[in-house]
């Protein structure tokens, strides 16, 4: 996910803007609590990374991301959605997804590339901390571990 500095924008926006994968956890974690139990969360951001939207699945696995990023796409272009953060909600934050759900989330950077979407990023997030897991969507980077 591109850094980007909010408090140096246009002024223009009254939107947050998703600074890098930190804040787009803390976003997902405020849109649902990991003590709710599994979730999925996907953040819509329009071109400037300004979030238009934060669409939560309760109850739904990493299994279940295909099909709600392909419910985003279907209405991506008119809404102008330009990229997406997708948050697998857990109530621990564990190392490794099980290899059926790895299996799930392969191609859906490309999947979302091919709609004219960024897929930002693809994150775990427990109550205290978050991974980067963008990699197995077959993004960039090789994960990240953050603690808070």
């Amino acid at each position: 996910m591109r850094h980007r500095c909010s408090s140096h924008g246009s002024g223009s926006s009254s939107e947050p803007v998703l600074s890098g994968p930190s804040h787009a956890a803390a976003a997902i974690r405020l849109s649902s609590p990991p003590s709710d139990g599994p979730a999925v969360v996907l953040l819509l951001c329009d071109a400037d990374h300004r979030l238009l939207l934060a669409v939560v699945v309760d109850g739904a696995s990493a299994a279940g991301v295909p099909a709600v990023v392909n419910l985003a796409l279907e209405v991506a272009d008119p809404a102008g959605v330009a990229g997406i953060v997708v948050g697998i909600v857990q109530e621990r934050l564990g190392q490794y997804l099980p290899k059926p759900d790895v299996a799930m989330l392969a191609g859906l950077a490309d999947r979302c590339g091919a709609r004219g979407v960024a897929l930002l990023d693809l994150l775990l997030v427990g109550p205290r901390g978050w991974k980067s897991v963008h990699h197995l969507a077959g993004g960039p980077g090789g994960g990240e571990d953050v603690d808070q």
